[in-house]
């Protein structure tokens, strides 16, 4: 009888030394939303104007999608250099869920 007692014990000793932060059974069940699908939710969020022209860039980090819209840079006479913003928009977008975390604009 005491032998099985403290298999039990042992056991629920291990159920409570789970690390909290480790994915739970449904994150681990749900597929990550795909690169296509970031931008697609990083775009409803931006509000900001950018450059249509050029590429935007997609980065997953950390279970983060962050989503980075070009700035537009105007002409420059010769000689003159950007003073601007590198982006016009940043977006971190949850590889899981797809929501927004984070919406930085460039300034």
């Amino acid at each position: 009888m005491k032998a099985g007692i403290i298999i039990v014990s042992l056991g629920l000793l291990a159920g409570c030394a789970r690390n909290p932060n480790a994915p739970t059974e449904q994150a681990q069940i749900d597929p990550p939303i795909s690169r296509e699908q970031a931008v697609e939710v990083a775009s409803e969020a931006n509000v900001t104007d950018y450059d249509r022209a050029d590429k935007i860039r997609v980065e997953l980090t950390n279970g983060q999608y962050i989503v980075t819209f070009p700035v537009k840079k105007p002409a420059l006479q010769r000689g003159t250099r950007w003073r601007g913003p590198d982006y016009a928009a940043k977006i971190w977008v949850d590889a899981r869920t797809g929501k927004v975390l984070k919406h930085m604009v460039g300034s």
